[in-house]
């Protein structure tokens, strides 16, 4: 389903462009490009729609969220690095502990 939202709003916003610069030509052809500078309305909603569309299929194909849990300072997770960081880092934790320890010594 989103993949064909998606396909869909992709190609909205494309006929809504290629509409533009339709509308462009015909004002060229008829000498009226000084009067009407702005693209018609429907061009704007064919964009809107589409952009919306799309935005919707992201959103869809993105996946279940997942549930954010709030920790308190009573339930504070350690923090380790990865492999591939060096024990510097598991041992200062953060920077501040770091300047404090220099600010210190």
């Amino acid at each position: 389903m989103s993949l064909i939202l998606s396909i869909i709003g992709w190609i909205m916003i494309v006929h809504s462009a290629y509409s533009c610069l339709h509308f462009r030509g015909i004002l060229l052809d008829y000498d009226l490009q000084d009067s009407v500078s702005l693209p018609p309305t429907d061009v704007y909603i064919e964009v809107g729609t589409g952009f919306l569309l799309l935005l919707i299929s992201e959103i869809m194909g993105s996946g279940s969220f997942q549930s954010v849990d709030v920790l308190g300072p009573e339930k504070r997770r350690p923090l380790a690095a990865p492999a591939y960081i060096t024990r510097g880092f598991d041992i200062y934790e953060n920077r501040a502990k770091a300047l404090n320890k220099a600010k210190a010594s």
